[in-house]
């Protein structure tokens, strides 16, 4: 069985490493298109798609330092990103420049986006209906949808909601932080549980011995402010 990606929310809280990615990951991932494509859409170095190195054997200079590193792969059909800086490059575009990522019609995207340096942390969901549903941890996703034509987006919740990622309500859960105080005790804590959430429903399975030894490939993605 297939460990699943409880542990990258588990190690959320910690510092970043080097070589590698344990703490802090964030992830952006759509399925149906070419990982290359996902890159090019996140404003990352054509060099870096055309001749790939491997992210524990780049060297950050000077000349790029204003730059993203970031992992890439693909899980079945999904092609997925990640960033280690408990945040997502592109976020910051989010409403402004819809061609960064924002999906198209027909495209599936999921981004996990700790942001735990800054808060809330925040899971955005596009399930291919042109609609694109922002939620941050704990809350269900998509409440006050009316139509969700693909039952991808009630699915996902869920998945959130059977993992134990949704808060059930102060009559059964207590207190917001009650509740998160005993996830954190009980479970590993919220983000352990909103990750592993995400890869079960969604079939995500991204190599954890892969990412912590930095053996993915590299590429350099440039921010909103780079």
């Amino acid at each position: 069985m297939a460990e699943g990606l409880k542990w990258i929310g588990q190690h959320c809280f910690d510092p970043p490493m080097r070589g590698g990615m344990r703490g802090g990951i964030a992830l952006t991932a759509m399925r149906g298109i070419a990982v290359e494509e996902l890159l090019q859409r996140l404003k990352s170095r054509p060099e870096d798609i055309a001749d790939p190195v491997a992210y524990r054997d780049f060297t950050v200079s000077r000349d790029v330092s204003h730059l993203t590193p970031c992992m890439y792969g693909t899980s079945g059909d999904w092609a997925y990103v990640l960033e280690h800086g408990d945040s997502c490059t592109w976020y910051e575009w989010w409403f402004d420049d819809e061609a960064v990522v924002r999906p198209r019609s027909g495209e599936e995207l999921v981004c996990i986006h700790p942001n735990v340096s800054v808060n809330p942390s925040m899971l955005v969901y596009a399930p291919g209906d042109g609609g694109v549903h922002l939620a941050e941890f704990g809350a269900p996703l998509g409440r006050g949808v009316g139509q969700d034509p693909t039952h991808r987006l009630a699915a996902l919740n869920a998945g959130l909601v059977s993992a134990g990622a949704v808060h059930p309500g102060e009559t059964e859960g207590g207190s917001v932080p009650q509740w998160r105080a005993q996830l954190d005790a009980e479970h590993g804590g919220l983000h352990g549980l909103v990750w592993q959430a995400v890869g079960d429903t969604l079939a995500i399975d991204i190599p954890r011995a892969d990412v912590e030894q930095g053996r993915l490939p590299v590429a350099l993605l440039a921010g909103p402010y780079a």
